[in-house]
C-alpha cells in the first residue's frame, strides 16, 4: 500500500487497563463514529480520498464504493481499550457488522478485511464479501511463498441482510469464526511475517484493524459494536497492560506502508 502517512512521530505515555472484564472499543448506539470512540481513521489517498466513514442512531458506515481504488480503516494503535493480545491465555474479538455491498478485481482480495496480530506475531486476516468469509492464508514460514494472501478457507453465507456477530476466539495454536454463535469457521493462526516489504505492519503486536487495505476492491459496511473479551477461566485474559502508545504509533506508521494489494 503506498504509505497513508509519510511519518509518525509521538510519545505518549502507557497507561494500565483493567484485566478482568470485557472491554467495549466501539459502541454504536453512542451516536458517533469509531473515530470518536478510540480508534484512528485513515484513508488513502490522504488528502483526495472519496472513502466516508459516518455515524447513524446504532452504526456507522465506512464506504470505499465510490473509487475502488482508494483505502480506508480504522486504527487500534491508540485505543485504551487494546491491550496484550495474549493467544496463550486466549481472548475473543467480537464485532456486530453488515455488508451493504462488495466488490473485488479478483478472488484474493476483499472489499472489507478484519486483522488482530497477538503480541507473539501470530494473527489473522479475515475477508468479507457478500456471500463469504474466508481467511488470507501466510507462506507456510516461506515453504510457499506464493501463497502469502491468497484466498485460503472461507465459508459462504450471507452478509448483506441483516447486522451480524461475528465472534473469533483464539486459543493457542487456533481460531474459531461464529457467526450469531454458530461457527462457520476453524483453524490455524497464521504467521503473516514472510511479508517482505518495508514497513511491515505483519511484525507489531497487539494490533487491530478493520477496514479496506486493498485498492484492488472496495465494500460499503455497518459497523454497530465491537469488544475484546478474555476467555472464561483465565487469569490472565487478553486485555491486560496495554503497550505503550509510542509502540503503537510505530506499530502505525509501520502498517500505512503495507503492501498495496494490486497483483
Amino acid at each position: 500500500m503506498r504509505p497513508w502517512i509519510g511519518c509518525v512521530v509521538a510519545c505518549v505515555v502507557a497507561c494500565v487497563a483493567s484485566n478482568a472484564h470485557a472491554v467495549v472499543l466501539y459502541d454504536g448506539n453512542l451516536g458517533t463514529t469509531p473515530a470518536a470512540q478510540g480508534w484512528l481513521f485513515l484513508d488513502d489517498p490522504l488528502f483526495a480520498s472519496n472513502a466516508t466513514l459516518t455515524a447513524g442512531p446504532t452504526f456507522s458506515t465506512l464506504d470505499t464504493t465510490t473509487t475502488r481504488t482508494d483505502s480506508a480503516g480504522l486504527f487500534g494503535n491508540l485505543h485504551p481499550g487494546i491491550g496484550t493480545l495474549d493467544r496463550t491465555a486466549g481472548f475473543e474479538l467480537i464485532m456486530d457488522l453488515r455488508i451493504d455491498s462488495e466488490g473485488h478485481d479478483h478472488v484474493d482480495r476483499g472489499g472489507f478485511s478484519v486483522i488482530f496480530i497477538a503480541n507473539d506475531l501470530r494473527g489473522l486476516e479475515t475477508a468479507f464479501w457478500t456471500d463469504e468469509v474466508w481467511v488470507y492464508e501466510d507462506d507456510d514460514g516461506g515453504l510457499s511463498p506464493g501463497d502469502l494472501f491468497t484466498h485460503a478457507e472461507g465459508a459462504f453465507i450471507d452478509t448483506t441482510q441483516t447486522i451480524v456477530r461475528y465472534t473469533w476466539t483464539v486459543q493457542g495454536a487456533a481460531y474459531s469464526l461464529a457467526a450469531n454463535g454458530s461457527t462457520i469457521l476453524t483453524g490455524s493462526l497464521r504467521d503473516y511475517t514472510g511479508f517482505m516489504g518495508a514497513p511491515d505492519p505483519y511484525e507489531i503486536p497487539n494490533f487491530i484493524f478493520f477496514g479496506d487495505d486493498t485498492s484492488s476492491a472496495d465494500a460499503s459496511v455497518e459497523i454497530a459494536r465491537v469488544e475484546l473479551n478474555p476467555l472464561p477461566n483465565n487469569n490472565a485474559p487478553g486485555v491486560p497492560e496495554p503497550a505503550s502508545a509510542v509502540t503503537a504509533l510505530i506499530g502505525l506508521a509501520l502498517f500505512a506502508g503495507r503492501r498495496r494489494r494490486v497483483g
